[in-house]
């Protein structure tokens, strides 16, 4: 059957206004991707110092206060919302942890006196002004800690974070901080630690590298980074963080390479406790968040796609495309410190079509003997504080950290992730997870928190 020219000429129109929708909108999605893209409100790199602080640690010895050290930090946080989260280094709060984390305990010295000891972390707004800070949670080995103040302050902003990529090799960064140098007694400021007293310095970044062994990720720069630096942001030209300065290195010639923790391992460790913050391409992130921009880009293209076909079909009505299924969309897994404390398999409210079929039994130790459902829609989160978590041990179990790992069913298969938990996280095999660490475990094996005194084993629905 021929076709007349009239038709034709149709077809080539819809034809042609399909590929110019799809171009517009293909344009429209990558615009929506990429630090310093077209939706990012960058406020720029000198306005980044309004999200720094100084962070110090101090230890009381009978009630006696003396400072150990200091760093710096950077708030993260919602988009327009006052902030309470910061981040810095582990290192900076290392001698805070070593001495009890804010327990009260003791010290005796080298005579055998015994002084009462008690560890605080306190953050700075100026030197007369200050807040004390808690430990949300850390990764040692990526040198990375997160902290909470009591409640949210206008004193600082939440700086956004942009996730580094090979082409930004080569471009300008800020490093953002104070280091102890600049407060030498030639130049006897006379004031220290507040917003006026940051100091700026510059450079490129010299490569993205992973540590072998661990695989931490850290960038190579040639900024200068002092002691009190540490903790402190390396921001690009559009003030977005794209590290913490960290450390750096000197050889017999003098010869000198600075390094800053990847901020992938802080967005990292953000996810793994539920702490809100938000990426230079406005997309607000957090626990159980989603990448608005780069998801309404995607579902936009699909359903220009879908257009394209009616066009080119020339339909007047929307129909199913053939041989599409639609499927389910996997249940979201909801952050286990919103929710009820799991009960043991007898009593519990979930409805049926919740219970994955998979239990948690207690072997041996505080819950020796209990038996846990393991949800579809939540994750079974354990350890010894009951504002974070479902399954919690009493506050004196030894070994098992306030927030120690967590259980949870995907796609018909049951995995295991520790948080970061002091004394460990081992498997059936004896093995030591790595903090972050997911791994699938199957019915009748076993894993232990801090030691095998604490063991649970994965079982189903009416086993032993």
């Amino acid at each position: 059957m021929k076709m007349n020219n009239g038709n034709k000429k149709r077809k080539m129109a819809r034809k042609r206004a399909a590929i110019w929708l799809f171009s517009v909108c293909l344009l429209a999605v990558l615009g929506c991707t990429g630090c310093g893209g077209a939706g990012s409100a960058a406020s720029g790199y000198a306005d980044a110092k309004n999200g720094v602080v100084v962070v110090s640690e101090y230890v009381a010895l009978d009630g006696v206060e003396a400072g150990v050290a200091h760093g710096s930090g950077f708030f993260i946080g919602k988009e327009g919302e006052a902030p309470q989260y910061l981040v810095t280094n582990h290192h900076v709060i290392a001698d805070y942890l070593y001495f009890g984390a804010g327990q009260n305990t003791s010290f005796t010295d080298e005579n055998g006196t015994q002084y009462a000891l008690k560890s605080y972390v306190r953050v700075y707004f100026d030197s007369e002004d200050y807040v004390e800070a808690y430990v949300v949670g850390y990764n040692e080995v990526a040198d990375v800690a997160v902290l909470r103040i009591a409640s949210p302050t206008d004193k600082r902003r939440a700086l956004r974070l942009c996730s580094p990529t090979g082409d930004m090799v080569g471009s300008t960064v800020y490093a953002i901080g104070y280091p102890g140098i600049a407060d030498n007694p030639v130049v006897d400021s006379v004031s220290t630690w507040g917003l006026d007293d940051l100091t700026f310095t510059s450079g490129i970044i010299s490569r993205l590298t992973t540590t072998s062994g661990t695989g931490v990720q850290n960038i190579q720069v040639d900024v200068s980074i002092g002691h009190g630096n540490s903790g402190g942001p390396i921001v690009n030209e559009n003030g977005a963080a794209v590290g913490i300065s960290a450390w750096g290195v000197t050889n017999d010639n003098a010869e000198a390479a600075a390094y800053a923790v990847n901020i992938d391992e802080v967005i990292a460790l953000l996810n793994l406790y539920g702490v809100p913050y938000v990426l230079e391409t406005d997309a607000p992130m957090g626990s159980n968040a989603v990448m608005i921009g780069a998801a309404g880009g995607v579902a936009l293209l699909l359903i220009v796609v879908l257009i394209i076909v009616l066009i080119v079909k020339g339909k007047k009505k929307k129909e199913v495309l053939p041989g599409v299924r639609q499927e389910a969309p996997a249940p979201a897994v909801n952050s286990p410190a919103s929710q009820p404390a799991a009960s043991s398999v007898s009593g519990n409210p979930s409805s049926p079509g919740d219970d994955s079929g998979y239990r948690l039994q207690g072997v041996s130790g505080a819950l020796e003997g209990r038996r846990f459902m393991i949800r579809k829609s939540v994750p079974l989160t354990l350890g010894r504080k009951a504002e974070v978590c479902n399954v919690v041990f009493p506050a004196a179990t030894a070994g098992v950290s306030g927030k120690h790992c967590q259980v949870w069913y995907d796609n018909g298969n049951i995995w295991i992730k520790d948080l970061g938990a002091s004394h460990g996280t081992f498997l059936t095999t004896g093995e030591k997870m790595s903090a972050g660490q997911a791994i699938q475990i199957r019915t009748g094996e076993r894993f232990s928190l801090g030691s095998e005194a604490e063991t649970f084993v994965l079982t189903q629905k009416g086993g032993n």
